[in-house]
């Protein structure tokens, strides 16, 4: 027997807005998910896309790294989500990539956690970014690069997503050195290009 639990759809506010998104209550669920999502008309193949690649993952973090600005100020230093990360989905083909930002929490702070990711990102894109963050980013992303190669399972995913996406392992291979040699001017001016004035929601 499988007991349905009332799905009840309400926003953080008492209307709609574009800075309210909607909660989705599962019952009395003492856990939920905070997500927001940006629309970036790039694909993987723009010349920015590996600067913008870094300044994403100074910012939140890149496939389980643990620190970030949304980490440290979300979880590490307000403790209140057990999970926050910010990615950039990149689609190879067509210029409809997205930016999205996901937080696991307690129900009860649902709406503080979503506007620390707005607060933060307002600083991200007013103040940029430090030579410290640029290097730990590119150091992370070089090990997360080179731990896909060494794992079987992680390769053929690898593989998979370069089949998908019409990159082939040299260009890839090339992404992932551009990200090597991006500098501190550069990432800033790619988050002020192409950053500024999109809004949390």
């Amino acid at each position: 027997v499988i007991e349905h639990t009332p799905i009840k759809i309400a926003p953080f506010a008492s209307h709609l807005s574009a800075d309210a998104p909607l909660v989705i209550q599962k019952g009395n669920a003492p856990n939920g998910m905070v997500l927001a999502k940006m629309p970036l008309p790039m694909s993987m193949h723009h010349p920015d896309a590996p600067t913008l690649n870094v300044a994403m993952c100074i910012f939140g973090g890149s496939g389980g790294m643990l620190t970030s600005r949304l980490w440290d100020s979300i979880r590490e230093k307000e403790g209140l989500a057990y999970q926050v990360n910010g990615n950039l989905n990149w689609v190879a083909t067509e210029h409809r990539s997205n930016i999205v930002l996901v937080s696991s929490c307690a129900t009860n702070t649902l709406d503080k956690v979503f506007n620390l990711m707005k607060d933060e990102w307002t600083k991200f894109v007013t103040d940029g970014v430090t030579q410290a963050e640029l290097d730990n980013a590119k150091h992370y992303l070089m090990q997360l690069h080179e731990s896909k190669i060494h794992e079987d399972s992680r390769y053929v995913n690898v593989l998979h997503n370069q089949n998908v996406s019409g990159m082939n392992y040299k260009a890839w291979a090339m992404f992932q050195h551009m990200e090597q040699l991006v500098t501190l001017d550069q990432v800033n001016q790619a988050i002020q290009t192409y950053f500024a004035g999109l809004p949390v929601q």
